[in-house]
């Protein structure tokens, strides 16, 4: 049976649906406070000249969604998505580098809707963003995962994953806006 889902690159027409995802996930992750962004700056910062990101979603063509959100899909016609369709899973990531190995890449989140997972959807886009690694010579792709999520973990234990910090005992740290304010100031 082929599956009611097609997995593709998204467009700009995506972002207010993906955002959305975004949420659910932060929702999952107990962040969702922490989520600031919205359609327009995800538009800006993925389908520009020069990307900071790219991105898959799993679509499933013609669902019923809400009067206000059809009327927005039908005016985006253009830009390569199905009308009356519904996003129900996303995969985004970008380029990273290795200055060991070379080209790498990182992907910052890969969510499926909970009504939709066993389907084998999140597998597909774990699997394309794999392929387009390979394909763009990448020697690795990293991610990073909450450790209270035994099933991310499992997951991605299944597809190859191993955890860095346990093999090789690097620890990821981060700068927020505010800090990278003061860094530049001093």
């Amino acid at each position: 049976m082929e599956p009611s889902y097609v997995i593709r690159k998204a467009t700009k027409g995506d972002c207010q649906q993906i955002v959305q995802l975004i949420k659910e996930l932060a929702s999952f992750e107990k962040r969702k406070e922490h989520v600031k962004m919205t359609p327009e700056v995800l538009q800006r910062d993925g389908f520009g000249d020069h990307p900071y990101f790219h991105c898959l979603v799993a679509e499933l063509p013609g669902a019923t969604q809400d009067k206000a959100t059809k009327s927005a899909e039908h005016t985006a016609r253009d830009t390569g998505k199905v009308p009356d369709s519904k996003i129900i899973g996303y995969a985004l990531y970008f380029s990273s580098y290795d200055t060991h190995n070379g080209r790498a890449v990182y992907l910052e989140d890969i969510y499926v809707c909970p009504d939709f997972r066993g389907q084998g959807i999140g597998t597909k886009m774990w699997k394309q963003v794999g392929k387009m690694a390979l394909d763009n010579g990448c020697c690795r792709m990293r991610w990073a995962v909450l450790d209270w999520n035994k099933q991310a973990i499992e997951f991605y234990a299944k597809m190859g994953g191993w955890d860095v910090t346990n093999g090789k005992g690097y620890h990821l740290y981060q700068l927020d806006q505010a800090d990278l304010a003061k860094l530049a100031q001093s």
